[in-house]
């Protein structure tokens, strides 16, 4: 016999691969589990009686030492019994099931139930809550009645949490046997007042960016990732690209053009403008040129977490949401006093950090108001001394956010909140043919949210919402010696959103969300004529079905209506199915509707210092004419010729994949993504003007795809100490080019000046798409000597940054590259005074990489950081 101790490796991995699943009470009619034996035992072992069958069957039996019940000892008598009947009745009280593989058998120990009830301080019952297990994915809604039925597949201590909206969660610790049946009653007291969540986490019933319902992250059919708060503090990042950066499948991305320093995030092959970032469910507005929404200008301060989906398989989400969602979400504030939390960073190339956050309980604690505040500067970093400028200039920002909420009624919850942030940057330079320059920039946005949130009768929540953002920057050039201006460009943006959506729970295995909502944008720049405005307006439907404890299909339809590009209509449908407590599969599809951007239609942006203009496709034929009116212009290369109606782009996305849990402590999630793009909008270059600088414009790709695997691997090797690996492949082509090059229709120029026929495996991927990326992480916290630390490793591979064999209009083997990279990131901290007192040393990139094609590495950083918790210890 083959004795493996509970938790381990081996018998979960050889789990995987068993081919015959079997329950207790209906075990297979062949096999070796159908061969008869006699057997007499007396006062033996229950261990020791399975291996004398083990010996008699020619078999070897697998198990966890949960399944003997204390190694109790058996006194039996069989006469050509089955092995199924005699297994059956040796481990009536413990047995589960029967995995058979071969000769090998494994014996998996019965699921536990726990029955009971969720009530009101009151006596009434509480409709539509949860039970959970805490630290595991297991969990269970209570019936209109407050009754519930949870199955625990793993004996053991363990703690069971019931929440439900409007009450204060309760824990309860207990010991489960194998197989045994538990009655609990669960007194659930009203909360005060409960923050509005939009997140989900592996082991916490929470609201979903994905669904808005109670949906933990295990029952979701599409890919999320969650970087919980702690997380971040261990990183010492000090904005949102430093964490971003570090997660897998995820890339930055600048400007090609290099008409700003601005940081983008790349997901599953797709430029930024593809992904909608937000803070607590609202979006953010003020993309540049090629939709580069900066994620430098967004400190982490105040951040209980980050959720990631990625795919468009959510329906509640529009069109800068096809690639995928990063919820931001701000930090939740105990309601038991004031409570806050200062911090102060200072590091290399002079940067200051400076953060407080708070919270304050009012009207007898049926309201709270928190706030943050964040103070930020540098003196920035020069990666290309050879160059006029610093590569990142100096600037300094500070920002300003609140919110506040108060509970209405028991059920009803009015939600207020506002961010404003602003952030000034200069940049001195001397240009040898024009003398000393100084260019300044301005950005600032301001955020207004107001929420309304009912429940009615446990099942029918009703959320009406009003968002207001506004972004506005200005950019000016000053000839420092004539002291004359040379260039000023205003930028203004406003968006209105206004939106109603209910959730419906007729019963708990299903929940249904139905919204209609609409979106005004209003643009005001120097650089783009005319007022513009575009109007949207948007319906959608979505339900997650779960029609067994193994199955869960989110499906949904979104109808979009647009004031310049017309009606679409966007099906979704994602599906989950568990094999067993150790296996989930995975599928999603979806189609997306994007249209052009007002930056991609109506840009006409010069930079007299840099030279380089950049135009919007329907200003692109007039600047065009009066540009070579003037002489401006020397060369226009054969693409400029595609320039012409912007299309909106269309795509139709797929992910697959499975998470698995061989044993409790360690998973491996794995996701297959295919997007299909058609009409893909890119920035390109089109021609070159008489200073020999660079004319830049859009176009739509007729075919684009990217596809790809991302896998990763997180081990928990103690509590203390957590591992965890990560890697993504992507291919992003124009399929256009993929079909000539198959065709041999396009040639290339070798360094050598030589013109040959270009093979398919001469096609590297679109711009700045990297084929390899890959992370490792530790963590470490001693919790009890306040002693935490992290290491992290980020390996980024080449990828294509111009196509210099024009016009073959693909980067192939002799074209620019940036080569591939490793960053080397450490934290360490220590807390004193009962853990108030946090000092923190980070070092990021230890090895002082820079290139200078890649803007946004500044080379080796070292910062000290202080903070103290006015709050009571964790």
């Amino acid at each position: 016999m083959k004795f493996i101790p509970a938790g381990s490796a081996a018998v979960c991995t050889w789990f995987v691969v068993a081919s015959l699943h079997v329950g207790a009470a209906t075990l297979p009619s062949d096999g070796i589990l159908d061969k008869k034996i006699t057997l007499r035992l007396n006062d033996l072992p229950l261990g020791d009686a399975l291996d004398v069958i083990a010996s008699q069957v020619g078999c070897s039996f697998s198990y966890s030492s949960t399944l003997l019940g204390g190694n109790r000892r058996v006194t039996v008598h069989y006469t050509d019994m089955p092995l199924r009947d005699v297994l059956a009745d040796l481990l009536r009280d413990t047995l589960g099931s029967i995995q058979v593989h071969g000769s090998r058998i494994l014996l998996v120990a019965a699921s536990a139930h726990v029955e009971g009830k969720i009530t009101t301080a009151e006596g009434d019952p509480i409709p539509f809550g949860t039970v959970r297990v805490d630290g595991k994915p297991y969990g269970t809604t209570s019936r209109e009645d407050g009754s519930f039925t949870l199955r625990v597949p793993d004996p053991g201590p363990c703690v069971l949490v019931a929440t439900a909206v409007g009450y204060e969660p309760l824990k309860k610790t207990l010991t489960i046997a194998p197989g045994q049946s538990l009655q609990l009653a669960f007194t659930l007291h009203e909360a005060t007042v409960q923050m509005n969540e939009v997140l989900v986490t592996a082991d916490r019933m929470l609201t979903s960016t994905a669904t808005r319902t109670a949906v933990p992250v295990r029952d979701l059919p599409m890919p999320v990732m969650i970087i919980e708060g702690r997380q971040l503090e261990m990183m010492g990042s000090r904005r949102l690209h430093e964490v971003l950066q570090e997660q897998t499948g995820l890339a930055l991305t600048t400007d090609p053009s290099g008409a700003s320093s601005a940081l983008g995030l790349q997901v599953q092959g797709f430029d930024a403008s593809y992904t909608m970032i937000m803070i607590d469910g609202q979006p953010l507005i003020g993309r540049n040129s090629v939709g580069i929404l900066d994620l430098s200008r967004i400190t982490i301060a105040n951040i209980e977490r980050i959720e990631i989906i990625k795919g468009t398989s959510a329906a509640v989400y529009g069109s800068d949401a096809l690639a995928g969602v990063v919820n931001i979400i701000t930090r939740r504030q105990p309601i038991d006093g004031p409570n806050g939390t200062a911090a102060l960073r200072y590091g290399t190339n002079q940067t200051l950090d400076a953060t407080f956050d708070g919270s304050m309980p009012w009207l007898d604690k049926r309201a709270v108001t928190s706030f943050s505040t964040n103070f930020y500067r540098t003196d920035g970093f020069d990666a290309a001394p050879e160059t006029p400028g610093k590569t990142l200039p100096p600037f300094h920002s500070y920002s300003l956010q609140g919110k506040t909420q108060y509970r209405l009624a028991p059920a009803t919850l009015l939600t207020g909140s506002a961010r404003f942030a602003s952030r000034r940057q200069h940049n001195q330079y001397d240009l040898d043919r024009i003398g000393r320059r100084e260019d300044k920039n301005l950005e600032q946005d301001v955020n207004a949210t107001a929420v309304l949130q009912n429940t009615l009768r446990g099942k029918f929540d009703l959320q009406t919402q009003y968002y207001f953002t506004q972004y506005t920057a200005r950019a000016t050039s000053t000839d420092l010696d004539k002291d004359v201006r040379v260039n000023e460009n205003k930028f203004q943006q406003y968006f209105h959103r206004v939106e109603s959506f209910a959730s419906y729970n007729p019963w708990p295995t299903l929940k249904a969300t139905a919204g209609i909502g609409g979106n005004a944008e209003i643009l005001q720049a120097s650089r783009y004529g005319n007022r513009r405005d575009m109007e949207t307006g948007f319906a959608y439907l979505q339900t997650h079905y779960t029609p067994t404890d193994k199955t869960g299909i989110l499906a949904g339809v979104r109808y979009d209506v647009h004031s310049l590009y017309g009606q679409q209509v966007s099906p979704r449908l994602g599906i989950r199915y568990t094999v067993n407590d150790w296996l989930v599969l995975k599928a999603t599809a979806g189609t997306g509707f994007k249209a052009p951007s007002f930056q991609q239609l109506y840009l006409a942006f010069n930079n007299p210092s840099a030279g380089y203009t950049v135009l919007g496709a329907s200003v692109f034929d007039q600047e065009v004419a009066r540009m070579q009116a003037a002489g401006e212009i020397q060369e226009l290369y054969p693409v400029a010729e595609q320039i012409g109606n912007l299309k909106a782009e269309r795509s139709r996305s797929f992910n697959a994949g499975f998470v698995w849990q061989p044993v409790h402590d360690v998973t491996l999630e794995v996701n297959a993504f295919r997007n299909d793009i058609h009409n893909m909008i890119l920035e390109d270059l089109v021609g070159v003007k008489q200073n020999r600088t660079q004319l830049y414009s859009y176009r739509n790709i007729d075919r684009a795809f990217t596809q790809g695997l991302e896998t990763t691997v997180a081990w928990a090797v103690t509590p203390e100490l957590q591992f965890s690996v990560g890697y993504q492949l992507l291919y992003a082509k124009d399929q256009g080019i993929v079909d000539k090059l198959k065709k041999g229709e396009v040639q290339l120029r070798t360094p050598e000046g030589r013109i040959r026929t270009a093979r398919p495996s001469d096609y590297f991927n679109l711009t700045s798409r990297s084929r390899h990326m890959a992370n490792a992480k530790i963590f470490y916290e001693h919790k009890a000597r306040g002693i935490s630390a992290s290491v992290r490793a980020t390996y980024r591979g080449k990828y294509g940054m111009g196509d210099r064999n024009y016009p073959n209009l693909f980067i192939d083997p002799y074209d620019l590259y940036a080569d591939g990279y490793v960053l080397l990131n450490a934290t360490v901290e220590k807390r004193l005074i009962q853990k108030r007192l946090g000092i923190q040393l980070i070092c990021d990139n230890i090895t002082d990489y820079n290139d200078s094609l890649i803007p946004n590495l500044p080379g080796r950083q070292l910062i000290t950081a202080l903070s103290w918790r006015f709050n009571k210890n964790d």
